[in-house]
């Protein structure tokens, strides 16, 4: 679950789509991203400290018909992790992440050149494949609308 993942749209995780560097020399510098670029994010737990920075393909505000490319940051203190377990054993399930945020979310869209801060509250679900945490996705629980 710590550590740098890449997930292309496809759904699956393949680390072989952009290196750990390539993806921090992307977020250095925006301009370098491209529609090819695939969604990372990198997840990193200090203690109770949870931060997640990444690249996601599209975000789409409330009530927007458009969608915009995005950078995101988000810190957060783990207040609780719960799994939701799976219909079919013997895959671990899906792992639900509540934390309160430390800092806002932020949220740079690239197309327009601007930050946003959602009113999120900390709600993270690490999706799993075979036992093994890939994607990570934020949500707002009450609208279960997705944020990256």
């Amino acid at each position: 679950m710590q550590g740098f993942h890449v997930y292309p749209l496809s759904g699956s995780e393949a680390q072989d789509a952009l290196s750990s560097e390539e993806a921090v020399h992307l977020l250095s510098n925006p301009r370098l991203i491209r529609p090819s670029t695939p969604n990372f994010a990198f997840v990193t737990f200090s203690g109770r400290e949870i931060t997640v920075i990444g690249y996601n393909q599209y975000y789409r505000l409330e009530h927007d018909a458009f969608r915009s490319p995005m950078i995101y940051r988000y810190q957060g203190e783990l207040k609780r992790a719960d799994y939701a377990l799976p219909h079919m054993a013997p895959n671990v399930g899906d792992l639900e992440v509540t934390s309160r945020p430390i800092d806002a979310l932020e949220l740079w869209l690239l197309n327009e050149q601007r930050t946003v801060r959602p009113n999120f509250r900390g709600t993270l679900k690490f999706e799993s494949w075979s036992g093994r945490y890939t994607k990570v996705a934020a949500f707002d629980p009450r609208s279960w609308q997705s944020i990256f």
